[in-house]
């Protein structure tokens, strides 16, 4: 009897490990229950992995909880629907995940699915250091309780990362280390046809404004008007469930990539620098593109309690390469000029 395996993919910036996975098993194995939002599934339909690898797709995703009628919607799907009993119904060789913060999904399943292993891939290679959770933590910790229905997970809020962990109870669990293969780069990069530009540099954003306020928006733009006056085409990246932030919407110098996909699938042709607030991304450009400038602007801003932290952990995430990290804008022209 061939084997049953299921994946719960939280994360856009997952599918390359999934993909490796994948590529490691018989077709037909694996379930994937995707939590993370619609993104997330167009992504697995685009790179055609129910024909390659013969996977079943489940839609899981987390809703806002500011909406009451979302939080009745998700109590019932995640608990009592025929798609959760369907996954229920099958005794699984292995169920793989990859986070533990963020989604608030995959431990419902993990409390109840029948299994002999659970392996917990740590892609984000995160510690968490349990803190006080404050009033607006407090409340989302007890929606969410009312969404497990009872599920025997520990909820906890991390002092450094400042969200939302959790811990399984009574539950055995395996953690393995990435594959770390870099990804194979699938489609090429979408650029506008009718400007002329030999330069380009790529802002990967992910609403960092609503975090960091109006200061946002003043060193964000003096960072375009540097790389402007130095030839670059501006390109902005979408986060893939994010929104845009509100201060670079519709700017007409610039050029928007909204696709979900990856950077790291992309050909990046002609792009000499990317750069971000903390997007993981920047990681992943560090490792495949040795030759482009890669800078968080978060020394840039004053008001970034935990911007230590934030730097040390974009730098963890890396294997090789740079991350540059400007104090002011005469040294971010030193980076991009060198």
């Amino acid at each position: 009897m061939q084997k049953k395996k299921i994946i719960f993919y939280q994360s856009i910036a997952e599918i390359s490990e999934i993909v490796e996975i994948l590529k490691q098993n018989l077709f037909g194995t694996f379930t994937i229950v995707v939590t993370g939002g619609e993104p997330l599934t167009n992504l697995l339909k685009k790179l055609q992995l129910k024909k390659k690898f013969g996977i079943k797709v489940y839609n899981f995703h987390a809703l806002s909880l500011k909406n009451p009628v979302n939080i009745l919607n998700m109590y019932y799907k995640f608990n009592y629907s025929n798609e959760s009993k369907k996954i229920l119904s099958h005794f699984y060789d292995e169920v793989l995940f990859f986070s533990s913060a963020y989604d608030f999904v995959t431990p419902i399943f993990l409390s109840k699915l029948s299994t002999d292993r659970v392996t917990f891939i740590n892609f984000y290679r995160r510690k968490f250091a349990e803190g006080k959770p404050g009033i607006k933590d407090i409340i989302q910790i007890l929606i969410i309780k009312l969404i497990l229905n009872g599920a025997k997970i520990k909820l906890m809020f991390d002092k450094n990362y400042k969200q939302i962990y959790y811990q399984p109870v009574k539950i055995k669990i395996k953690e393995k280390p990435i594959n770390n293969k870099i990804p194979k780069s699938i489609f090429k990069l979408p650029l506008p046809k009718n400007k002329k530009y030999k330069k380009v540099a790529i802002f990967f954003d992910a609403y960092e404004e609503v975090l960091v306020g109006n200061h946002f928006k003043k060193i964000i733009f003096d960072i375009f008007n540097l790389l402007e006056k130095d030839g670059f085409l501006i390109v902005i990246k979408k986060h893939p469930v994010s929104d845009l932030s509100n201060c670079i919407k519709n700017l007409k110098k610039c050029f928007y990539i909204l696709d979900p996909l990856p950077v790291e699938l992309y050909h990046l042709q002609n792009v000499k620098v990317v750069f971000g607030l903390f997007s993981l991304s920047l990681s992943k450009i560090t490792e495949k593109y040795p030759d482009i400038k890669v800078f968080s602007f978060l020394k840039l801003l004053n008001n970034i309690n935990n911007s230590k932290h934030l730097k040390s952990y974009l730098n963890k995430m890396k294997r090789s390469g740079d991350i540059y990290f400007p104090c002011n804008l005469s040294q971010l022209k030193k980076i991009v000029d060198s």
